[in-house]
């Protein structure tokens, strides 16, 4: 079996979010709005992925770090994914 790279990776992560409900923005990171009208950010970043959520700070909407993961430690388990902590559902 062939050792997976950051790249590789990288690409199944992107391909699970953008089938998620995920949707791109124009820097290349994938937000999400929830029922509730919370907004989830996962950041993509050269060697990791942040997970951010969207907070009102002084007036100012600010993106909050949740979590995150290098993207050797990310785990794909029944279908659902973690980043460091968090469980995200696949819709």
């Amino acid at each position: 079996m062939a050792k997976q790279t950051n790249r590789d990776r990288r690409d199944r992560l992107e391909k699970f979010l953008s089938t998620s409900g995920w949707a791109k923005d124009h820097f290349g990171h994938y937000q999400k709005e929830l029922p509730s009208g919370t907004k989830l950010r996962v950041k993509m970043q050269a060697t990791s992925c942040r997970l951010e959520k969207q907070v009102k700070i002084v007036d100012k909407n600010e993106w909050l770090r949740v979590d995150g993961a290098y993207y050797k430690n990310i785990r794909f388990e029944l279908g659902d994914l973690f980043v460091g902590s968090k469980r995200l559902k696949k819709d």
